[in-house]
């Protein structure tokens, strides 16, 4: 979360604007559970549709903070904007929250099964890659994201190599806790997500099977 410099703290948020992309989106989870965990009431949350029309909207003053990815998050910061909060701050309070991910149908897994593995093997070798290789990873990074900045180039590789995870195998409690939030938000019926297992939205099996054949440990040797 990236706010002006004149509000200090997370307390300071009684009152302002927080931009969000969409209610029911990541963003929208991680300013809720910030302001529920610390108590913090009267916060008016706006959608503002993607992070280029939040980061507008705090630069303009329209909106007093943004929860912003990066490099979005570091170019704010770098122009004078505070970061109140980070994903470590989120994980310290026990919360999770899946940001990527590869879906696909049950039945389309089940009967292509060796697509699905081979797919997570190049996700794995390709996340291998990107932090092996700075010089590459900086160049795609300005290319595709437009950052011309060195330093802020930088600042996103190192925050591929700080969150990006080596084996992705879905925490259930993680998904346990976006389903409460999605609850919440009215995104799925709750008695339907009373009577559904939370292990039926994730297969975890695939990344087991590379797990267990040794192919992870051997690209992360």
């Amino acid at each position: 979360m990236v706010v002006r410099s004149d509000i200090r703290d997370l307390k300071g948020l009684q009152g302002k604007k927080i931009g969000i992309t969409r209610f029911g989106s990541v963003t929208d989870f991680a300013i809720r559970t910030l302001l529920e965990r610390h108590n913090i009431k009267d916060v008016n949350i706006l959608q503002m549709g993607g992070f280029p029309e939040a980061v507008a909207g705090l630069a303009r003053g329209a909106i007093d903070g943004a929860v912003l990815s990066p490099p979005h998050s570091f170019r704010m910061i770098k122009e004078g904007f505070r970061e109140l909060a980070a994903p470590k701050d989120l994980r310290a309070l026990g919360s999770g929250f899946l940001t990527q991910g590869i879906v696909a149908r049950k039945s389309f897994g089940a009967t292509h099964r060796d697509i699905v593995v081979r797919l997570i093997k190049s996700t794995v070798e390709a996340t291998k890659f990107a932090m092996s290789n700075e010089d590459f990873t900086k160049r795609a990074i300005a290319k595709y994201l437009g950052i011309t900045d060195p330093d802020l180039q930088r600042q996103s590789y190192q925050y591929i190599g700080e969150t990006f995870v080596r084996e992705p195998f879905v925490p259930e409690s993680t998904m346990q806790s976006m389903v409460q939030r999605m609850v919440q938000v009215n995104m799925i019926d709750a008695k339907s997500a009373q009577s559904t297992p939370t292990s039926a939205y994730f297969d975890n099996s695939y990344v087991a099977e590379l797990k267990q054949s040794g192919f992870l440990d051997s690209v992360w040797k």
